[in-house]
């Protein structure tokens, strides 16, 4: 594993992570809050992406997927106490 690909896989999180949070400051809703996690996760994913030349990661890898997934999981259940 190279070091441009954990940190693509953290930068994936941090942006589930950030849709999740901006979400949940107006409703406490988990599965719109997946949805809206999931969809700025991927965006950030494929403009990073687009801007580096690089083949669109989410595409070829569907790890991130299952890792946007639970870092929303996450953050949605520790920021919900």
């Amino acid at each position: 594993m190279s070091i441009m690909y954990i940190l693509s896989l953290i930068s994936s999180c941090v942006f589930a992570a950030e849709g999740a949070i901006i979400y949940m400051e107006f409703l406490n809703n988990f599965l719109l809050a997946l949805f809206f996690g999931t969809i700025s996760a991927i965006l950030g994913g494929t403009v990073r992406d687009l801007i580096l030349k690089r083949k669109i990661s989410w595409l070829n890898d569907h790890f991130i997927l299952l890792l946007i997934f639970t870092s929303i999981f996450i953050t949605y259940y520790v920021l919900k106490k």
